[in-house]
């Protein structure tokens, strides 16, 4: 049995796209009573300076009065203030303009900005729970018990604690006591906008958010644009990472044999000197999923609008994409405001994102306040906030936010480590695997009649293996007109395969009165195998 309690390593931050942890809406700096505007720059007052540039008793009430009024900047500016003197802290706004309010980073009590190591536990959390939700389905086990009842009787909170609690274990013993992350000081921050993007409309178009009740094709870098104080690009922190191995051997010695709870955090966490080996690992995986799976969101052809900025979203995730290191020596996580639904839940719910946009696929299980129909309606998950910047050739450069480096000096991977983690997950997979392996079948190939230069080809679809071309297009029949996917089949080889096809709006412009059972010619788009999406191209 481990004799130490804890085991305690460094871990040292690094942020990879600005990094947003918020103080709360009443630490928000406002407009003419917390901060000046001037000339490209935002002076953040210090109230005693301010106030020490007269000892006029008149003219100091007079000084509170406009502040009270947010008429303080034309009162300054007619004094010839120098607007450094008085100033906490002085920011360069390189990209917007301010609008009431800046949010504002959160401090101590020293005034000190840091990354609340509860925020950064929160983001850990929720990658091992995607992690332990993925071992258990592979294995044929239910572990995520969702009462669709419990939901809908508005007892939310208590569902999501029992789904945590089968997950992790009961409160006095489950993951979180075994884990432990300081807070983290660090020295620069920004300012920077940021903007939301927004499907909209009933084709659900992609677009930007550009007020409250209005949404448009293009990016505008002034409508409804949000200043926040960030952790910029590259600055730097560090933390102390503590696992209790003691305490967690304690609880496997004296668990009941049939106990998984302790299983399931052995797994995460593998009997070794180096806790953080296993989870960079974990962390690695997870997020190259997530921007995948984002990637998709945002290439998704069922919309007419696919404007150059919507390329370089997809691009600011590639890049990050291409920072995962495939040593797992250093881990990428996404963590604080911005990181959308599917970030802050972990992510397992749903194969796609997607996946809500469906008619009749509405998330039941989270009811949203709707500001139009003032009533709480099903979620769609159609909004992404993203930072931007003034970049190069009058363009924009994009980030999503919240991306982080994990690194470690005292993480070592020796042959040894990945040996002791490759035994556990075996260990793992064994001891709450309650279902049969089932044999792979080998791929079958088949065939379809292809489109090709007005000429008939046969051409082979595997339901499994390679990728196909991508300009492969077949004549499909139309199964159900939808919004904005429609649901088309393809006869292959004598069996009907159904899949989603995108471009509704597109075809209905074309024949307005299209049914099913009319065929239309698309273009495949083949992923792992299978048949992922279909784009229409035209009528037959």
């Amino acid at each position: 049995m481990n004799t130490e309690y804890n085991q305690n390593y460094q871990l040292d931050i690094e942020a990879v796209t600005p990094v947003y942890v918020g103080a709360g809406k009443e630490k928000d700096w406002m407009k003419d009573y917390e901060f000046i505007y001037d000339d490209g720059f935002v002076y953040v007052l210090d109230l005693e300076k301010l106030y020490s540039i007269t000892s006029d008793l008149k003219e100091i009430q007079r000084i509170s009065s406009l502040i009270v009024d947010k008429k303080l900047t034309s009162y300054l500016k007619q004094q010839s203030i120098d607007l450094n003197s008085i100033s906490k802290y002085v920011f360069e706004l390189e990209t917007g303009l301010p609008s009431k309010e800046i949010k504002t980073f959160i401090r101590n009590g020293m005034g000190k900005t840091y990354l609340p190591g509860s925020s950064i536990k929160g983001a850990v959390k929720s990658v091992l729970f995607n992690e332990l939700y993925k071992k258990y389905s592979q294995n044929g086990q239910n572990t995520v018990k969702v009462s669709t009842d419990m939901f809908l009787k508005n007892k939310r909170e208590k569902a999501w604690r029992e789904i945590e609690e089968n997950t992790f274990g009961k409160i006095n013993t489950s993951l979180g006591r075994l884990l432990r992350i300081t807070d983290g000081e660090f020295n620069h921050t920004k300012l920077m906008p940021s903007k939301i993007n927004n499907r909209y409309g009933d084709d659900l178009d992609q677009g930007w958010k550009h007020a409250l009740d209005e949404n448009g094709e293009y990016f505008d870098p002034v409508k409804f644009v949000t200043i926040q104080e960030v952790m910029p690009i590259g600055e730097k922190s560090s933390v102390r990472f503590s696992f209790a191995e003691k305490l967690l051997s304690n609880f496997e010695y004296y668990a009941p044999n049939n106990s998984t709870t302790y299983k399931k955090q052995r797994y995460l966490f593998p009997n070794s000197k180096d806790k953080l080996a296993s989870l960079f690992k974990i962390i690695n995986r997870y997020t190259k999923e997530f921007i995948l799976k984002e990637i998709d969101y945002f290439e998704d052809e069922s919309t007419d609008y696919h404007n150059k900025e919507t390329s370089q979203l997809i691009e600011s995730f590639r890049l990050i994409l291409k920072k995962i290191p495939n040593d797992n020596s250093y881990a990428i996580l996404r963590m604080s405001a911005g990181s959308s639904f599917h970030g802050m839940t972990g992510d397992w719910r749903f194969n796609s994102h997607l996946e809500t946009l469906e008619q009749g696929k509405e998330d039941h299980l989270n009811l949203v306040y709707n500001v139009h129909s003032r009533t709480k309606e099903k979620a769609l998950y159609k909004s992404r906030k993203f930072i931007f910047s003034e970049g190069t050739l009058d363009e924009y450069e994009f980030y999503p936010p919240g991306f982080i480096k994990l690194s470690s000096p005292d993480l070592t991977i020796t042959k040894e480590t990945e040996q002791v983690i490759e035994k556990q997950e075996e260990n793992f997979i064994e001891a709450t695997k309650k279902v049969d392996e089932i044999e792979k079948e080998e791929p079958v190939i088949k065939e379809a009649i292809v489109v090709e230069e007005d000429k008939k080809t046969v051409v082979n679809i595997p339901s499994l293996g390679q990728e196909l071309a991508s300009n492969i297009q077949v004549k499909v029949s139309i199964k159900k007109v939808g919004t904005p996917h429609s649901e088309v089949c393809l006869m292959i080889d004598g069996e009907v395969h159904q899949f989603k096809m995108s471009g509704t709006k597109k075809m209905k412009k074309e024949k307005s009165d299209i049914a099913e059972g009319d065929e239309v010619l698309v273009e495949l788009t083949v992923k792992e195998g299978s048949i992922r999406m279909s784009k229409y191209i035209g009528l037959k």
